[in-house]
C-alpha cells in the first residue's frame, strides 16, 4: 500500500515539473501604434530670415527612414535635400543648394521618418522656414478624377508652375510646387504666396517629376489659379499618340491575318494589295482582319493613312507546297466561331459568325435546313440566307422569325464549301428560341433642359458595364428626348458624353493645344427598368 501511495505521489510531482518546464511565446503587450513626436526642432520650425544650411529634428523615440519617400523641397531647388539619422533619435536634413531670397519653404515629412519597430509613420509633420522676414500662408486645395468615370485619383503628382512659363515646362522642368494626391483625389498647397500659378497634375510612373507624353495621364487647367477657399478640381486623361503604328502582326490561319494598331484609327486611308479580297476594323478600330488568297511565302500590303506616310506589312504565309499539304489533308475548314443567343432576340437575326471569309457561291442552300416548332411538331421553313457586306465572315439568316417561338438550323457537311481549296464545314444543328416584345423595357430620357446642340453620346451601365448606348442630337426645338427600346430589365446608372464635335466618338483631350476630355456626367442613381413597362426618366445637364 506504501509503495503504490508512493509511486502516486512520484508521478504527480513530475507532471508538474514537466508543466513548469513548458516554454510559451511572451505576448509582449499592447501592440505600440504611436508613431514618434518630434520635440525639438534646430533652428525652431517657422523660423524667418533662415540661413542655416542643416536642420535637426528630434524625436522621443528611435527613428527610421522610409526608402520610398523622400522629403520634397516646396518650393523646389535642383539638388533635393539630403536626410539622414544620427543618435538613433534625430533626423537631419542637409540643404544642398542656393535658396531664394525672401521665400517660404515647406519640407513635408508625411510618411518620412516612422518608429523603429512597428513602422508607425509620422503623418501631416511640416518644416517651415522663410529666408525673409514672412512665412507665407495662402494655400491651394483640390481634387483629382478620372476625366471619364470620375473616380478620385490616388497618388498623382500634382505641380504649380510659374504663370508666364511655356506650357512645355512639364516635359523639361519640376514644378515649382508639387504635391501628391492622398487616396480620396484631396491635394493640399500650404504656405504659398499670394500669387497666379498653372496647374498640372499627372501619374508620374517613372518618378521622375516630369510628364512623359501619352504614357502618362495629365490633367490641367485653362486658366490661372490662384489661392482662394474653393477647392479646384482636375480631370485627368490620356492623350492619343499622335503617329501611327503597327504594334502586332500574325498570321491566323490559311487565308487570314490580323493587324493590330497602337491605337484607333481614325486616319487610316485604304489597304492595297494583290491577293487581299476583303477586311475589316473591329469595334474599337484598332485591329484589322484581312483574308487573301491565292498568295503564298509571303504577304505583303501597304497601309496608307490620311496624315502621315503609310506602312508595308510583310508576313510569313504558308507555301504553295504547304498549302497543297493542307488541302490534301483536308486541314482546311470553315468553323463556325460565334453562334446566336440560345435566347434570341424577337429583333435580331440569326447570325453565324465563320472563321474565314465565305463567298455566294461556296454556300450550298440545299444543304441547310430551318426548322420551326409549334405544339411540338416541327417542320422545315423558307428562309433567306446573306453575306454581311462589311464582315464577309457573318452569315446571317434574313427572314422574319416569330416571338416566342422555338427554332432550328442544321448546317449538313458541306453546306459551306470552297472547290478552290476543298474547304468545308462539319455539320452542325443549332437550337433557340426568341423572346417577345414583352421581355423588355423601354427607357425613355427627358432632356428637356439641355440648352446645347451638340450630340450626346448616351450610356446605360450595369455594375459599371455599358450594357446599351446611343449617339443623339437633342435638337433645341424637338422634345430632347431620348428614348432606349428593347432593354433588358436590370438596374442601370446613366453615364452621358457631350460630343462637342459631333464625330459619335468619347474624345479624350490634348495638353499643348489646351483641348479638355469632351465633359462627362454621370448619374449614380440607379433606376430600375422592368420588363413589359415604359420608363420616362427626367435629367439636368448643368
Amino acid at each position: 500500500m506504501n509503495s503504490v501511495f508512493k509511486f502516486i505521489c512520484y508521478c504527480t510531482i513530475l507532471n508538474l515539473c514537466i508543466s513548469c518546464a513548458q516554454i510559451r511565446p511572451l505576448t509582449g503587450g499592447i501592440k505600440d501604434t504611436v508613431a514618434p513626436k518630434a520635440i525639438n526642432f534646430y533652428p525652431k520650425n517657422f523660423s524667418t530670415n533662415f540661413v542655416s544650411k542643416e536642420i535637426r529634428i528630434e524625436f522621443d523615440e528611435i527613428i527610421s527612414s522610409n526608402k520610398k519617400n523622400k522629403p520634397l523641397l516646396n518650393p523646389s531647388i535642383l539638388k533635393e535635400p539630403e536626410i539622414f539619422i544620427i543618435n538613433k533619435k534625430n533626423l537631419i536634413i542637409k540643404l544642398n543648394d542656393t535658396l531664394k531670397p525672401n521665400t517660404t519653404y515647406n519640407i513635408p515629412l508625411h510618411e518620412v521618418i516612422a518608429d523603429n519597430n512597428e513602422n508607425n509613420y509620422i503623418r501631416n509633420l511640416s518644416y517651415i522656414f522663410s529666408t525673409g522676414s514672412n512665412i507665407d500662408t495662402c494655400n491651394i486645395k483640390g481634387h483629382v478624377y478620372n476625366a471619364f468615370d470620375h473616380k478620385p485619383m490616388f497618388n498623382v503628382l500634382v505641380g504649380l508652375y510659374q504663370k508666364d512659363v511655356k506650357d512645355s515646362v512639364v516635359y523639361k522642368s519640376k514644378a515649382v510646387y508639387h504635391t501628391f494626391t492622398n487616396i480620396d483625389g484631396t491635394f493640399t498647397f500650404n504656405y504659398l504666396p499670394n500669387k497666379k500659378f498653372k496647374i498640372v497634375a499627372f501619374n508620374d510612373v517613372n518618378n521622375n517629376f516630369l510628364y512623359d507624353g501619352f504614357e502618362e495621364a495629365i490633367a490641367f487647367s485653362n486658366n490661372y489659379i490662384i489661392p482662394k477657399d474653393t477647392l479646384y478640381k482636375l480631370y485627368v486623361f490620356k492623350e492619343q499618340e499622335l503617329k501611327n503604328y503597327i504594334k502586332q502582326k500574325t498570321l491566323i490561319e490559311y487565308g487570314k491575318a490580323l493587324i493590330v494598331f497602337n491605337k484607333s484609327q481614325t486616319s487610316f486611308s485604304q489597304l492595297k494589295s494583290k491577293n487581299i479580297s476583303s477586311y475589316y476594323f473591329n469595334i474599337n478600330k484598332d485591329s484589322l482582319t484581312l483574308f487573301y488568297e491565292n498568295e503564298f511565302d509571303t504577304l505583303k500590303c501597304i497601309i496608307n493613312y490620311n496624315k502621315q506616310n503609310s506602312d508595308t506589312v510583310i508576313l510569313p504565309i504558308p507555301s504553295k507546297h504547304a498549302f497543297k499539304n493542307l488541302v490534301s489533308n483536308k486541314q482546311l475548314k470553315f468553323k463556325f466561331e460565334k453562334l446566336p443567343p440560345n435566347l434570341l432576340p424577337y429583333f435580331e437575326k440569326p447570325t453565324f459568325i465563320l472563321n474565314t471569309e465565305i463567298k455566294n457561291d461556296q454556300i450550298n442552300t440545299n444543304n441547310i435546313l430551318v426548322y420551326e416548332k409549334t405544339n411540338s411538331i416541327k417542320k422545315p421553313i423558307e428562309f433567306k440566307i446573306a453575306i454581311d457586306t462589311l464582315i464577309r465572315s457573318k452569315v446571317i439568316f434574313k427572314n422574319t422569325f416569330k416571338e416566342d417561338t422555338e427554332y432550328e438550323i442544321l448546317f449538313l457537311k458541306q453546306a459551306l464549301l470552297n472547290k478552290t481549296n476543298n474547304r468545308s464545314n462539319d455539320s452542325i444543328a443549332f437550337k433557340f428560341k426568341t423572346s417577345t416584345k414583352d421581355d423588355y423595357a423601354t427607357f425613355i430620357l427627358d432632356l428637356t433642359n439641355y440648352s446645347k446642340t451638340n450630340k450626346l453620346i448616351v450610356q446605360l451601365l450595369n455594375n459599371d458595364q455599358v450594357k446599351f448606348f446611343k449617339n443623339e442630337q437633342v435638337e433645341i426645338n424637338s422634345t430632347k428626348k431620348i428614348i432606349f427600346k428593347n432593354i433588358d430589365s436590370n438596374n442601370y446608372t446613366i453615364k452621358i458624353f457631350e460630343d462637342f464635335n459631333n464625330n459619335l466618338k468619347i474624345d479624350t483631350g490634348n495638353y499643348l493645344n489646351r483641348e479638355q476630355p469632351e465633359r462627362t456626367h454621370i448619374f449614380n442613381t440607379e433606376i430600375k427598368l422592368i420588363s413589359g413597362w415604359e420608363i420616362n426618366h427626367a435629367l439636368k445637364l448643368e
